[in-house]
């Protein structure tokens, strides 16, 4: 099987290795949902890549290195997310803490210092409430470079109001 997936490849694929990848995946994460959207993603870039197993191992062994290829990347991007969002606490709490109006108008002109990109990130999670998966899909953007922004757009922002 070398090249695109058939639609007949695919199937047999599905049938044999979806249950076992789900039951690995559900395991490895403890979160079924979340498994289950992996084993979706991890099929989707069966059918869609153009190339196929090329034979190197099993094709059950790159069906499991695509799941966990797909799983380190999400995780890799909660982590991401999880600090920013940490880091994104402080600057709140900087913020209600000031509560003058003078501080307020030095944060509105610390967000005019930073790039459009990055005061267009900041303005959709903070003022939107988006996630950076929803923000990223409404930029067409991938997630890792929305989350770049957001963490320079912050930290940019918590040396000025610093």
């Amino acid at each position: 099987m070398s090249g695109r997936v058939s639609g007949e490849t695919f199937e047999r694929l599905y049938n044999e290795h979806a249950t076992g990848l789900l039951g690995f995946l559900t395991y490895q994460t403890g979160d079924r949902a979340l498994a289950e959207d992996i084993v979706a993603d991890t099929f989707e870039r069966v059918l869609t890549t153009r190339s196929g197993w090329r034979g190197g191992s099993g094709e059950k062994t790159w069906l499991y290195s695509i799941a966990l290829n797909r799983m380190r990347d999400l995780a890799r991007r909660r982590g991401a997310e999880t600090r920013a969002l940490e880091r994104t606490t402080s600057l709140v709490g900087a913020v209600d803490e000031i509560g003058a109006v003078a501080d307020r108008d030095l944060l509105m002109r610390s967000l005019q210092t930073l790039s459009e990109e990055e005061r267009a990130v900041v303005a959709l999670r903070f003022g939107g409430d988006l996630s950076l998966g929803e923000i990223a899909k409404l930029l067409q953007e991938r997630q890792s470079t929305i989350e770049g922004r957001l963490y320079r757009g912050l930290r940019r922002l918590r040396d000025l109001v610093d």
